[in-house]
């Protein structure tokens, strides 16, 4: 509430995806998931290739031959679906981790300049239907990532998440 009715609030409006995008640390943790995510197919190629030798060896084998490759199939099976799952949680937990992380830093190197600038709030550009280009402040933010050395180039084929977490 301010005594000045006449008081005109200073918004501005930044991008997280392109920020975040630019962000040395979201880049590292888009790295480390990939690196995790190589360590699931790493650990689920040897059941893939013993399924695939089972259908291949099955189709001449004799009866007791198919039953025990069958049963041998589905338990390679099993344990391959409890690997995916685990993948599918592993990759959830990091996935959120990392968007916090990334928010959380981001909010605070925002809130800093915000008060260096006399900038009342700052709003993510997702909702945004009309800006004045003045407004938009993203530039901004990028140049003060690039002065603290947490500047880095995104490479073209990442697609930054909106990081907005559900807190």
């Amino acid at each position: 509430y301010y005594k000045n009715k006449n008081y005109i609030m200073n918004i501005k409006v930044v991008d997280f995806e392109i920020l975040s995008r630019h962000y040395v640390k979201y880049q590292d943790g888009i790295k480390k998931i990939e690196e995790v995510k190589q360590e699931f197919v790493e650990r689920l190629n040897p059941f893939r290739d013993e399924m695939q030798e089972l259908l291949k060896t099955s189709m001449t084998a004799d009866e007791a031959t198919q039953k025990a490759s069958a049963e041998r199939f589905q338990i390679l099976q099993e344990e391959g679906m409890q690997i995916d799952e685990e993948f599918k949680h592993k990759m959830r937990q990091m996935n959120d981790e990392l968007s916090k992380e990334i928010y959380n830093d981001l909010e605070r190197i925002i809130t800093e300049w915000a008060s260096t600038k006399d900038v009342d709030m700052v709003i993510g550009s997702t909702e945004v239907v009309f800006l004045k280009q003045e407004h938009y402040v993203t530039s901004y933010i990028i140049d003060l990532l690039k002065e603290r050395e947490l500047y880095i180039d995104g490479p073209a084929e990442v697609k930054a998440n909106v990081i907005q977490p559900t807190v």
